[in-house]
Order: structure tokens, then C-alpha cells, then sequence
């Protein structure tokens, strides 16, 4: 399946050195930043709301922790739940986001992949850009393989800019990146891809 030449919405997965990662990636993100982002930080309950709230203070988007029902849309950063699966769902009125306490995956309660296959059952083909960033262990790789069933573009953070470099090397080793980019220059990436489409 060709990779798109247009987005719909940029799904992220991370976890170990995440929270520093995303105070420079979100905020670096600019506020036409055109697609609606969704987004697992393996974290507890309670700490995302400081995380994202922290976020939504030094940032040009709006930065949320998710909560069931909401919406799905440009210039809105949604983050799951510590202790929560978010799942996205296609509905009459567009997509929203549901939070859910099903059983761990990968040891992981949120899950990415939990998020990415719902994004591929939601999305379709209508074009996903993926990231997966700094952390360990495997989760996200069976949900960035569905989103390439679909034809998704995703992104891997690089060796020497992880913390730990675990989720992004399983990916990459599989051959389901399409680029190894560092945390310095994943913002510009991310928008020239988002505005531009496969344009690099």
C-alpha cells in the first residue's frame, strides 16, 4: 500500500525518559500545527494530568489528559490516562477518544498498541503518521504493524537521542520505520510531514 501523501492524525507512543522528551517536542510544535494528536505516556494514574497540564502551559496546541468523549481534532494533544487505555472510535460526529480500564498489554495499562490498533480500525487508510519514542521493553510494534497495514508513515526516535532505546529498535529492526530522527529535529520533521504530506 502506497505511504500516504496526506495525514489525518499523528498517533505517538512512549515511555521511559518520555516526559523530557515531550517537554521538547510539543511545545517546539507550532499552533498550525495541522493534524489532532493522540498520544501513550506509560505513566501512573495522576501524573499525566501534571504532565499534561505542564505541557498545555509551555505549548502553542492545547495539551489535555484524555477524558471519555472527547474530541479528536486539530490543535488539541491528547493524552492518555495514567493507569488507562485510550482508544480512538469513529462516530457521526467524528472521532472521539474512550478511556478504558481493560487488562494490561505488554505489562502496560495505557498500552500503545492498544491506542494504534484503534486508530487503524478508525482511520483506515485515510493516512496515520506514527511515532514511536524513547522507551522499553516492545509495546507499540504490533500497533505500528496494523498501522502499516494501512499504509501509515512512522517515524522512530533515534539510538543516540533515547533514553533508553527499546520500543524504537524493535520497530526499526523490523524494517517498519520510515525514518530514525532525532529529538531535536522530530517537531520539524513532524510539521514538514503533517503540512506537506511524504514531502521531505
Amino acid at each position: 500500500m502506497p505511504v500516504p501523501t496526506a495525514f489525518s492524525v499523528l498517533a505517538i507512543g512512549i515511555s521511559t525518559g518520555g516526559p523530557k522528551a515531550l517537554s521538547q517536542l510539543i511545545p517546539a510544535l507550532p499552533g498550525h500545527f495541522p493534524l489532532p494528536i493522540v498520544l501513550v505516556q506509560h505513566m501512573p494514574a495522576l501524573f499525566t494530568k501534571a504532565m499534561a497540564d505542564d505541557l498545555n502551559r509551555k505549548s502553542a496546541l492545547e495539551v489535555l489528559e484524555a477524558a471519555e468523549g472527547d474530541s479528536v481534532q486539530p490543535g488539541r494533544v491528547l493524552i492518555a490516562p495514567g493507569n488507562r487505555h485510550m482508544v480512538v472510535r469513529h462516530t457521526p460526529k467524528g472521532m472521539i477518544v474512550g478511556i478504558n480500564g481493560g487488562q494490561k498489554e505488554n505489562g502496560c495499562r495505557p498500552a500503545v498498541d492498544v491506542l494504534f490498533r484503534s486508530v487503524a480500525s478508525s482511520y483506515g487508510n485515510r493516512g496515520v503518521l506514527a511515532a514511536i519514542m524513547t522507551g522499553m521493553g516492545s509495546d507499540g510494534t504490533k500497533g505500528v504493524q496494523a498501522l502499516k497495514r494501512q499504509g501509515c508513515f512512522c517515524l522512530t526516535q533515534s539510538k543516540a537521542s533515547c533514553v533508553v532505546y527499546g520500543m524504537p529498535q524493535i520497530v526499526d529492526s523490523m524494517g517498519l520505520s520510515d525514518g530514525s530522527v532525532n529529538l531535536n529535529q522530530f517537531a520539524e520533521r513532524l510539521t514538514a510531514l503533517a503540512t506537506n504530506g511524504r514531502r521531505r
